[in-house]
């Protein structure tokens, strides 16, 4: 059994522990790192503190890499930078999939109450897809924000559009350091 077989080599990736939200996610880490231990030949780390973590709690360094969570895409010129901000009106987005750990019921909350305080026009842009889609739009209907937040779906390629916005709103339970950031940052 199992004889002439070849084994199929795993790589997992991780990142986050230092930060989780709550003691179920936290042990849930916890037993996710023991099993790849076991199991996986190759884990990333996407930071030193996850790596130096992941070296106190016995991984072995040959089964150990750091890649530093980062972005490749080319740099934007001045104008396209400030572009945002001749709007006449707030522009708003979130990059984000659309499930519970990334907290868009909450972000809804307070665009809710600015919305009650804003003089001025503004909007949302939703970019991403996920389990929450049917529920945040039924929200964003019951908050009377049809006209304020829109869905624009999964955009593999993202940060093309996130320079032609203000601001770049997260509101995740817990992140270490998220792409989207990165990419607007750029």
């Amino acid at each position: 059994f199992g004889m002439g077989r070849k084994k199929i080599r795993t790589v997992t990736t991780h990142h986050g522990a230092m930060i989780r939200p709550d003691l179920r996610s936290r042990l849930y880490e916890r037993l996710y790192a023991l099993l790849a231990r076991w199991r996986a030949d190759l884990m990333c780390s996407v930071s030193e503190s996850e790596y130096r973590l992941l070296r106190e709690r016995g991984w072995p360094k040959s089964r150990l890499v750091l890649h530093r969570n980062g972005i490749d895409r080319p740099a934007l010129t001045w104008d396209e930078k400030n572009n945002a901000c001749r709007a006449n009106e707030f522009r708003f987005v979130t990059v984000a999939r659309l499930s519970p750990e990334k907290n868009h019921l909450r972000l809804f909350a307070v665009m809710k109450e600015f919305n009650k305080i804003s003089a001025q026009p503004w909007h949302l842009d939703v970019v991403g897809s996920g389990p929450l889609e049917a529920q945040l739009k039924n929200l964003r209907h019951s908050l009377g924000l049809e006209n304020r937040i829109r869905f624009l779906g999964f955009m593999p390629e993202a940060w093309q559009l996130v320079h032609n916005y203000q601001l770049l709103l997260l509101f995740s339970l817990g992140e270490g350091l998220p792409v989207a950031v990165l990419e607007a940052a750029w």
